[in-house]
């Protein structure tokens, strides 16, 4: 090797191992660049662990175990969700989005405020007990989780629609004489916090047709107020 390449190969070198200020924030900046996901491999980790969870239990499977039935690196994982709690909530989310969707279209042709009203609460409520059902050791991590935690993985949709449902029902009853509603907006604020006595965890509630029961009951009485002469908020 001759002298120049001798020394053009030990400034090389120098500037490889020296830190530079420039150089490192550039790096920084490249590794907070956000990066593209692929959304097939979400959905692959979500069926995982749907999968798993009902099988061995959230508590028994490892993200190493929902790594593998996704054929994917466990490193992989962490792209997309920040842990196991929080794959979780996004497939508690996802799949209380999905059935609120079906429920949805098949009120879109209900023409009964009534109707509209029990379907929107009783629905609601039922998702949510069987998916308690079909994850029962979850039920814990559910009963802890922060709103933020719900809001960011979907509960900010999820919610906002079944309000939306109960909105729509109340203003077509009361267009139509049927119900006497002061302040709409109030009532609908009012039965989604009460109704919150029909989400887990469960106290005494022991089955679905026993929940069905209880939510039939307050339906029965939230109704008989609405369509009293006066009016109720």
């Amino acid at each position: 090797m001759n002298t120049a390449v001798r020394e053009a190969v030990t400034v090389l070198s120098w500037e490889l191992s020296t830190p530079c200020p420039a150089k490192a924030k550039l790096n920084s900046q490249v590794i907070a660049m956000p990066q593209k996901l692929d959304p097939n491999k979400e959905t692959r980790i979500l069926e995982a662990a749907d999968e798993l969870f009902a099988h061995y239990g959230f508590g028994k499977t490892t993200i190493e175990e929902i790594a593998g039935a996704a054929e994917i690196a466990k490193g992989t994982i962490y792209l997309y969700f920040k842990n196991k709690k929080q794959i979780l909530v996004r497939l508690v989310m996802r799949t209380l989005l999905d059935a609120q969707h079906g429920a949805a279209e098949e009120l879109s042709g209900e023409s009964e405020p009534d109707r509209r009203i029990r379907s929107a609460i009783e629905r609601k409520a039922l998702d949510l007990f069987r998916f308690t059902q079909r994850y029962p050791d979850a039920l814990e991590i559910l009963a802890m989780l922060r709103k933020e935690e719900i809001r960011e993985q979907g509960g900010e949709t999820y919610f906002g629609r079944h309000a939306e449902l109960l909105r729509e029902a109340f203003e077509a009853g009361t267009r139509d004489g049927l119900y006497r509603i002061g302040d709409v907006n109030a009532l609908v604020y009012h039965v989604c916090f009460v109704t919150q006595a029909f989400d887990p965890p469960y106290k005494g509630i022991s089955s679905e047709d026993e929940l069905r029961g209880h939510i039939g009951a307050y339906v029965d009485m939230l109704l008989a107020a609405i369509q009293s002469k006066e009016a109720i908020l």
